[in-house]
């Protein structure tokens, strides 16, 4: 069971650890094992939309010192 109040977007990732660009959660998404996968996806022929528990994401920053 996920805490809807705990979902975050790629761009509220970004936000909440101080970085430039949306394109840095893209990043370690594809390049880094470790960072954690989204817990919602929906995509279609304009785009998509992904979504992460954010306990999940602070851990791994924490973790990486990011």
């Amino acid at each position: 069971m996920v805490d809807v109040d705990q979902l975050v977007s790629a761009r509220v990732i970004a936000l909440r650890l101080g970085w430039k660009s949306v394109a840095s959660v893209h990043y370690y998404l594809r390049n880094d094992p470790k960072f954690p996968k989204p817990v919602f996806s929906l995509t279609n022929d304009i785009g998509g939309v992904r979504l992460w528990c954010w306990p999940d994401i602070e851990a791994w920053a924490d973790a990486k010192g990011a």
